[in-house]
């Protein structure tokens, strides 16, 4: 009887197995949940938990790489809980790497390079990177930075794991499309652990493994961050808009980076001028000053009356712009309930859950927009513009609210 061939491992599955055996990675793939990918493996480090994935992509589409982008960033921010893996310093980041045996074409390369996902939740947010590795011709297209703006974060790719240098030099050494590895190799593989269920408790690996690699978060400043402010103030009840607005041209004005920095006011705005301004000028961060309520925000109609646009309207509106809007601020009363239904589609929202004095309401804006000049991230500025409220007299700690993408409460 004829011999059974047996099928050499795909370029994705060798890469792998270099992962497993040089790079202290533990291999996920033998899960059938993880049947989307040749090779799904994490490891630990000080600086916290990467997971990193491969996947053959010769002939693949563009919604196929889209679908497996959104699969694996799943991955990433659920997986290391699921597994009792503690992250530490941060959270956890992923790698999925799409590997061509056959030639990579430069348009796909560009379009794998901008399928970064990032979510800055506390306890379950992290960041995937796409990168296209060209097996045939030896090449690496990293992700495109930044990956975020605000918290102003980026992922270096010679800190991703499992590192630039170390796949740039296995791509040199290794012929990835060639024979199935010698038994040696193989055996050497199969002595690691392979994890086919998720484990109540996982020990973590020798800590001179997980030094060996550091993945680090690398922050940076944004290229540009553009805040739109939107008032509509109220003839029976007026509020001080006009100096909530000078207080935060003041502070960017004396910001040390001030030309990184862009203000856009809309006064008495209507939904219309909004939708404009917006796609005018995508805003990084979009501000609402003006008379709110459980139900929604007090705009203006086409005819400048007092118009209420409601929370679930708000929240169709910024999902359009959750690819640029980073943070919205509802500097209004009782905006709580629109801050959670805006919340599922940005990563930062801030609400009111009671009624907040004028004074008080300029006082957070001051502070907030002092921490965003000087380049701190949004929780930060939340928290001084909580420290600047009090310095009025006025505590906003349990009054305004910071929400994550996620409906948790960040701080």
């Amino acid at each position: 009887m004829p011999e059974t061939m047996h099928q050499a491992p795909s370029a994705s599955r060798r890469l792998g197995e270099y992962l497993v055996r040089e790079r202290a990675a533990h291999h996920l793939s033998r899960n059938p949940e993880f049947a989307s990918f040749q090779f799904l493996a994490f490891h630990t480090s000080a600086a916290g938990v990467d997971l990193v994935a491969m996947c053959d992509a010769d002939a693949m589409t563009e919604g196929e790489v889209v679908r497996l982008r959104d699969e694996f960033f799943d991955l990433v921010r659920r997986l290391p809980h699921t597994l009792n893996l503690k992250p530490r310093g941060r959270n956890p980041n992923g790698l999925l790497g799409f590997v061509f045996s056959e030639g990579c074409p430069e348009s796909m390369a560009r379009f794998i390079a901008r399928q970064t996902r990032i979510s800055h939740a506390v306890g379950s947010g992290g960041v995937s990177v796409s990168w296209a590795i060209d097996a045939r011709n030896r090449r690496i297209h990293t992700h495109d930075n930044p990956v975020s703006i605000l918290p102003p974060v980026i992922v270096a790719a010679r800190a991703v794991y499992p590192g630039l240098e170390f796949l740039d030099s296995l791509l040199e050494r290794t012929d990835l499309t060639g024979a199935e590895p010698a038994k040696g190799d193989r055996a050497a593989a199969g002595a690691h652990d392979v994890v086919t269920s998720p484990p109540a408790v996982w020990r973590a690996p020798p800590a001179d493994a997980a030094a060996r690699t550091p993945t680090e978060l690398h922050g940076a400043g944004p290229e540009r961050i553009h805040i739109l402010f939107l008032a509509a103030n109220s003839v029976d009840a007026p509020m001080d808009l006009e100096r909530e607005l000078s207080q935060i041209k003041n502070n960017l004005r004396l910001a040390k980076e001030r030309d990184r920095l862009e203000l856009t006011a809309v006064m008495a705005a209507s939904i219309d001028e909004v939708m404009q301004s917006m796609l005018d000028a995508p805003p990084t961060i979009v501000h609402f000053s003006g008379h709110g309520s459980a139900e929604g925000v007090v705009l203006r109609d086409a005819a400048g009356n007092p118009h209420l646009v409601a929370g679930k309207a708000l929240a169709s509106l910024f999902a359009l712009f959750r690819e640029t809007v980073s943070c919205v601020v509802l500097n209004a009363c009782w905006s709580e309930p629109q801050a959670r239904a805006i919340g599922k589609h940005i990563p930062y929202v801030i609400g009111t859950r009671a009624m907040i004095p004028d004074k008080a309401a300029v006082a957070f804006s001051t502070g907030f927009y002092k921490a965003i000049a000087a380049g701190k991230d949004v929780p930060f500025a939340y928290q001084l513009g909580v420290a600047r409220s009090q310095a009025d007299g006025e505590d906003l700690s349990d009054l305004v609210v910071l929400l994550s993408s996620d409906d948790q409460l960040v701080v």
